[in-house]
Protein backbone atom coordinates (compact mmCIF):
# COMPACT_ATOMS: atom_id res chain seq x y z
CA UNK A 1 0.00 0.00 0.00
CA UNK A 2 2.90 2.50 0.59
CA UNK A 3 4.16 1.97 -2.70
CA UNK A 4 1.43 2.66 -4.65
CA UNK A 5 1.33 6.29 -2.31
CA UNK A 6 4.93 6.73 -3.16
CA UNK A 7 4.22 6.31 -6.55
CA UNK A 8 1.54 8.56 -7.42
CA UNK A 9 3.19 10.91 -5.14
CA UNK A 10 6.03 10.50 -7.48
CA UNK A 11 3.80 10.63 -10.44
CA UNK A 12 2.22 14.06 -9.65
CA UNK A 13 5.84 15.52 -8.86
CA UNK A 14 6.56 14.36 -11.96
CA UNK A 15 3.43 16.05 -13.51
CA UNK A 16 4.01 19.53 -11.88
CA UNK A 17 7.60 19.65 -13.00
CA UNK A 18 6.78 18.86 -16.47
CA UNK A 19 4.03 21.67 -16.24
CA UNK A 20 6.27 23.68 -14.82
CA UNK A 21 9.03 22.80 -17.69
CA UNK A 22 6.63 23.62 -20.25
CA UNK A 23 5.25 26.80 -18.74
CA UNK A 24 8.38 28.19 -18.61
CA UNK A 25 9.71 27.24 -22.14
CA UNK A 26 6.48 29.07 -23.38
CA UNK A 27 7.47 32.00 -21.38
CA UNK A 28 11.21 32.01 -22.56
CA UNK A 29 10.38 31.38 -25.82
CA UNK A 30 7.31 34.93 -25.54
CA UNK A 31 10.18 36.76 -24.34
CA UNK A 32 12.45 36.19 -27.20
CA UNK A 33 9.94 36.74 -29.18
CA UNK A 34 9.06 40.20 -28.19
CA UNK A 35 12.61 41.05 -27.65
CA UNK A 36 13.18 40.33 -30.99
CA UNK A 37 10.02 42.48 -32.15
CA UNK A 38 11.28 45.52 -29.57
CA UNK A 39 14.70 45.43 -31.52
CA UNK A 40 13.07 45.84 -34.78
CA UNK A 41 10.30 48.56 -33.88
CA UNK A 42 14.00 50.35 -32.59
CA UNK A 43 15.36 49.59 -36.01
CA UNK A 44 12.92 51.10 -37.45
CA UNK A 45 12.32 54.34 -35.16
CA UNK A 46 15.89 54.98 -35.64
CA UNK A 47 15.93 54.97 -39.57
CA UNK A 48 12.51 56.86 -38.94
CA UNK A 49 14.30 59.67 -37.03
CA UNK A 50 17.75 60.05 -38.94
CA UNK A 51 15.17 60.64 -42.15
CA UNK A 52 13.60 63.33 -39.80
CA UNK A 53 16.65 64.83 -39.03
CA UNK A 54 17.72 65.02 -42.36
CA UNK A 55 14.25 66.65 -43.40
CA UNK A 56 14.73 69.44 -40.29
CA UNK A 57 18.55 70.34 -41.82
CA UNK A 58 17.17 70.19 -45.19
CA UNK A 59 14.00 72.78 -43.92
CA UNK A 60 16.31 74.61 -42.04
CA UNK A 61 18.92 75.43 -44.91
CA UNK A 62 15.73 76.48 -47.17
CA UNK A 63 14.53 78.89 -44.77
CA UNK A 64 18.22 80.62 -44.48
CA UNK A 65 18.04 80.47 -48.20
CA UNK A 66 14.71 82.12 -48.31
CA UNK A 67 15.95 84.84 -46.10
CA UNK A 68 17.86 86.69 -48.46
CA UNK A 69 15.78 88.09 -51.33
CA UNK A 70 17.87 87.45 -54.45
CA UNK A 71 17.28 83.71 -53.73
CA UNK A 72 13.52 84.25 -53.21
CA UNK A 73 13.19 86.60 -56.48
CA UNK A 74 14.86 83.88 -58.45
CA UNK A 75 12.85 81.26 -56.53
CA UNK A 76 10.19 83.21 -57.49
CA UNK A 77 10.89 83.58 -61.10
CA UNK A 78 11.33 80.02 -61.70
CA UNK A 79 8.06 79.06 -59.91
CA UNK A 80 5.39 81.04 -60.97
CA UNK A 81 7.42 83.02 -63.82
CA UNK A 82 7.30 86.01 -61.88
CA UNK A 83 9.81 88.54 -63.39
CA UNK A 84 11.26 92.26 -62.74
CA UNK A 85 10.50 94.67 -65.01
CA UNK A 86 12.31 94.33 -68.29
CA UNK A 87 12.73 90.72 -68.13
CA UNK A 88 11.18 88.31 -70.22
CA UNK A 89 10.44 84.77 -69.75
CA UNK A 90 10.89 82.02 -72.28
CA UNK A 91 9.32 78.52 -71.74
CA UNK A 92 11.26 76.02 -74.04
CA UNK A 93 9.87 72.48 -74.68
CA UNK A 94 11.40 69.57 -72.69
CA UNK A 95 14.78 68.06 -74.85
CA UNK A 96 14.09 64.57 -76.30
CA UNK A 97 17.08 62.23 -76.94
CA UNK A 98 14.81 60.55 -78.95
CA UNK A 99 14.52 63.16 -81.76
CA UNK A 100 17.85 64.01 -82.00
Amino acid sequence: MKKKQTLNKKSIIRIAMLAFSVYMIFSIGSEVFRSARLYYNLSQTSKENERLIEETNRLNNEVLRLQDEDYIQSFVSGTIFQTREGTSVYILPERNDAQD
